[in-house]
């Protein structure tokens, strides 16, 4: 189990572009390459709030703060900083000598909303997902000095943040429902079991099954991202539920029990309840296996990794089971 540990430990956390997603031969992604080498790869966050208008004093503020934050930490990434109201006076000082509200006119729609409202537009280059969270922290930190309490209605879109959101979500999956749902996986098994013993024996078991899983995302993929974040718990849940059928075995092939597959010494029930289990856990890990393989024909790389890193964990989870349970029912206290 100790090998088990330090690759589920290594784990990272990190979300795929979209563009990543797609096989490097894909039309449209070779299409968007394309374009990106003729028209560059910038990417854009939009910050606005709750009724910013042309005439709102901190549009041209936070404007400003933005432009000394592209200075200041240029490890951010901020390449150029654009607002409603810059690009409504260039139009106006422009060749064409637009009024305001000829400028105003022509941008509704595009850089101005139909209801009057702006925002801001920093262009960002491309980066991992770790400097996304600290350009959206920045950038919330920098916005609510301005705005007071309207920073409360602050409003930010575009791919960067897009990407930090999905990043933020998995992180606190993990963090928020992994111990949850283990708990309750506990009292489940309990309430199958009716013993202590065997309820932390299952468990026990089951979580070397999740450290399969966290281990193998760890070696093959490198980081664990929105869609991969499910498999550790499926397998802990598939394991548990194999592991609770063996210890059903186990129950009954006890000296003393009524059942015709009793042994005469409780040192070898954990062997006979293998041998009496053995068919159907197998049987129903491949099948299910088998399923989780037919995702291996997506063209999308989150949907096929699931698919052929389940495959495998649930083929190592039981065989690990199997492997191990005889053992296991070994350290159990004697009847």
């Amino acid at each position: 189990m100790a090998p088990l540990g330090y690759w589920a430990a290594r784990v990272k956390f990190g979300t795929a572009l979209v563009q990543d997603w797609l096989p490097a031969n894909d039309p449209v992604l070779v299409r968007y390459r394309e374009f990106t080498e003729h028209f560059g790869n910038d990417q854009f966050l939009l910050v606005s709030w709750s009724d910013c208008r042309l005439d709102d004093p901190a549009l041209v503020l936070l404007t400003e703060r933005f432009e000394q934050l592209s200075k200041s930490a240029p490890e951010l990434g901020i390449q150029h900083v654009l607002s409603s109201l810059q690009s409504v006076q260039d139009l106006e000082r422009g060749a064409l000598r637009l009024t305001r509200q000829q400028a105003i006119s022509r941008l509704s729609g595009q850089i101005i909303g139909q209801d009057g409202t702006c925002f801001i537009t920093l262009r960002v280059r491309p980066a991992p997902v770790a400097e996304r969270a600290e350009l959206i922290g920045r950038v919330k930190r920098t916005a609510a000095e301005v705005l007071g309490d309207r920073a409360q209605s602050l409003i930010l879109a575009g791919e960067p943040y897009q990407v930090y959101l999905i990043d933020r979500s998995s992180r606190e999956t993990m963090q928020y429902f992994v111990v949850p749902s283990s708990l309750v996986a506990l009292l489940f098994a309990w309430m199958c079991l009716r013993r202590l013993p065997l309820t932390l024996m299952v468990f026990a078991l089951a979580g070397s099954a999740q450290l399969i899983g966290l281990a193998l995302v760890s070696l093959v993929v490198g980081e664990i991202s929105a869609v991969l974040v499910v498999l550790p718990t499926l397998l802990f849940m598939l394991t548990l539920s194999a592991a609770i059928h063996l210890t059903t075995y186990y129950v009954d092939c006890l000296p003393g029990a009524a059942e015709a597959h009793a042994v005469t010494e409780q040192r070898w029930a954990g062997a006979a309840a293998l041998r009496l289990g053995i068919r159907p856990c197998v049987l129903a890990s491949l099948t299910t296996a088998f399923g989780f393989v037919s995702l291996a024909v997506s063209s999308l790389a989150p949907v096929w990794q699931f698919g052929a890193l389940a495959a495998v964990g649930l083929v190592l989870a039981t065989a690990t089971l199997l492997v191990s349970f005889p053992a296991a029912t070994a350290w159990l206290p004697r009847r």
